[in-house]
């Protein structure tokens, strides 16, 4: 995901933050699940966010700290942890990254 997409997404939080009912969801194509997966805590900002493709994970993947830090950022194909994948701390330093294969 690259920073244009953040800022959109960004903006899309902002907008829908005092209304949880609103927020985007993924978007049903042929009665299969696509687009931009999301989950939120409680204070509206957003924990999670991935692509999803046919119905399962696929595309890019971020996981957020209550502070909004990046948590972990990687991708998936087709439902299973792919490439690298990056751990952080809160305060930013990263961990030992990864690289997974799809088995």
């Amino acid at each position: 995901m690259d920073e244009k997409e953040r800022k959109k997404i960004r903006a899309v939080q902002e907008i829908f933050r005092d209304r949880p009912a609103a927020r985007p969801h993924p978007r049903f194509k042929n009665g299969v699940k696509t687009g931009l997966g999301s989950l939120y805590a409680e204070n509206g900002k957003v924990t999670e966010l991935w692509q999803i493709k046919n119905g399962v994970s696929d595309g890019t993947y971020e996981r957020f700290y209550a502070s909004g830090a990046i948590e972990q950022k990687g991708s998936f194909a087709k439902g299973d942890r792919d490439g690298n994948w990056f751990f952080y701390r809160e305060n930013g330093f990263m961990f030992e990254p990864c690289f997974l294969t799809r088995m």
